[in-house]
């Protein structure tokens, strides 16, 4: 009898062996779940584009901050040309009254250029649009009203006026040779693309991409309108 209890004994022992040797042979096998993945590529794919629209948030910074300068500049040296005005003797009285004339007028378009951008750039877009079409109904020939029409196109497209942001921007198109049309191109594009307009966007792409394919719009085109160029 204790023969067999012993041999009992033994042949446990070598099965809970056998079974410990078996689990450690058990491969483990990472279980990664399909919505995982699926959470990881929308993730990724989020990343890219607040990663795109960041670079093109600076970019639109850096020129609105040279444009004030620019703007300052130009207000300083006008309110300069006044004061030195004023101090000269009087002499060909009416050549001087048209020279204030003109002064006060040029001062004048440029105090509410200023005010305006001031406006669009603190996000005050209501503001902004009054302040540049006041611009464009007094000084219609001013060097800077295409650059007002520009701004006052962004400022309706901030607030989602798609047709009168369209309408400003081509008007930007009738001067090709101005420093905002390449940009205005780009945002008929976001436009168009928002309008549910894929091969309207894909066209004014390829056209900026022809006309200005070194400006700062052809190379900072949204990941999202690149992929209609594909």
């Amino acid at each position: 009898m204790h023969r067999i209890k012993m041999l009992l004994y033994v042949l446990l022992a070598l099965a809970l062996s056998a079974c410990a040797a078996t689990r450690d042979r058990t491969p483990l096998i990472p279980a990664v779940s399909q919505p995982a993945q699926s959470r990881q590529v929308e993730q990724a794919q989020q990343m890219e584009y607040l990663r795109d629209t960041i670079k093109r948030l600076r970019v639109d910074v850096d020129k609105n901050r040279r444009e004030m300068e620019t703007l300052r500049n130009q207000l300083s040296k006008l309110q300069e040309q006044m004061i030195s005005s004023e101090a000269r003797p009087e002499h060909a009285s009416a050549t001087k009254q048209l020279q204030h004339q003109s002064d006060n007028d040029n001062a004048s378009a440029t105090d509410i250029y200023l005010q305006a951008f001031s406006a669009f750039s603190n996000n005050d877009y209501v503001t902004a649009i009054r302040g540049f079409s006041n611009f464009l109904q007094q000084f219609p020939r001013n060097p800077y009203a295409v650059n007002a029409q520009f701004w006052r196109a962004k400022a309706y497209l901030a607030q989602n006026n798609l047709a009168a942001a369209r309408h400003d921007f081509e008007q930007v198109l009738k001067h090709p040779d101005n420093s905002k049309s390449a940009a205005a191109l780009l945002q008929l594009a976001v436009i168009a693309a928002r309008s549910n307009q894929p091969d309207r966007a894909r066209s004014l792409l390829l056209q900026l991409q022809q006309q200005y394919p070194a400006s700062p719009a052809a190379q900072n085109v949204p990941a999202h309108l690149r992929a209609l160029l594909q």
